[in-house]
């Protein structure tokens, strides 16, 4: 596949995670155009100076390489298929890279009709969160061949401080889910050890100290009174728990972690650490 010698950026998806991962391209001169659907979201990027697409088609037709971050599988199918989208409007040599967090197989279904258009796919989920992204501090898992992936590679180090390639396309995705399944166990256990840690009278630095220094050492759990869990990330933790249960199906695995801890996000969330602690935004 021919690498465009022009390459052309395009941003989709404004969000907690996008917004500030664009706006680090247009920091670093990669002049990106981008495109959502809320026009709240576009307010800052044109305050900015960053050209604004009026449709997923004319960012399609004028990019040569466009990152998609949206939440799910539906928005993802609502941008790539169909008549006016962005697979069918991108030139041939043009590169997709997908930076939600999806089912697998959307990944690998959009990764064969984009093969037929004369376009590479990469997946490139990240871990991080709104805050990572602006501290140009976020971890990309990659799925792609090694031609798209080093294509990819210097624009995800503008917000990057790692790059994992995990392997094909898919298994970036399939790396998030396993990432994600041990973060939320994480995170739920880290919210019980610190109730019962408070219930039983111990201060909040032996906590710590008994956490950081021991086999339970975690970053969730040490740092726990400062994390701010939004209801937000919180459902955006239950989807990501439905995904490792629809794909562990596919595996013929059960996943029980996965089962429990969606239910107790749905049930409890994690909000039993809001008191009165400064906090830092988690995903």
């Amino acid at each position: 596949m021919t690498r465009p010698a022009d390459n052309k950026l395009g941003f989709i998806g404004l969000g907690e995670q996008g917004a500030p991962l664009a706006l680090n391209l247009q920091g670093a001169g990669l002049a990106p155009m981008v495109f959502d659907t809320r026009s709240e979201a576009l307010e800052p990027f044109a305050a900015a100076g960053v050209a604004i697409a009026d449709s997923v088609a004319e960012l399609g037709r004028w990019a040569t390489t466009v990152l998609v971050c949206v939440t799910n599988d539906e928005q993802l199918e609502a941008v790539l298929f169909g008549p006016g989208r962005l697979i069918e409007c991108m030139g041939a040599g043009g590169l997709i890279v997908v930076h939600s967090t999806v089912s697998p197989k959307v990944v690998l279904a959009a990764n064969e009709v984009a093969a037929q258009r004369g376009l590479a796919l990469v997946d490139a989920p990240l871990t991080g969160g709104g805050q990572g992204a602006m501290n140009k501090s976020v971890v990309y898992f990659v799925g792609g061949d090694a031609e798209a992936v080093e294509r990819c590679r210097p624009v995800l180090g503008v917000s990057g401080q790692k790059i994992i390639h995990a392997g094909p396309v898919g298994a970036g995705i399939r790396a998030k889910l396993v990432h994600q399944l041990v973060l939320c166990g994480n995170a739920v256990a880290a919210r019980d050890g610190w109730i019962l840690g408070r219930r039983c009278g111990l201060d909040d630095e032996v906590i710590v100290d008994v956490i950081e220094n021991g086999a339970a050492q975690s970053r969730i759990a040490g740092r726990w009174p400062r994390i701010e869990w939004s209801d937000h990330a919180v459902a955006l933790f239950q989807k990501d728990m439905s995904l490792c249960r629809s794909f562990g199906e596919e595996l013929n695995l059960e996943l029980p972690t996965a089962a429990f801890v969606q239910e107790e996000l749905r049930s409890n969330g994690l909000a039993e650490n809001q008191e009165g602690f400064n906090h830092e935004r988690a995903r």
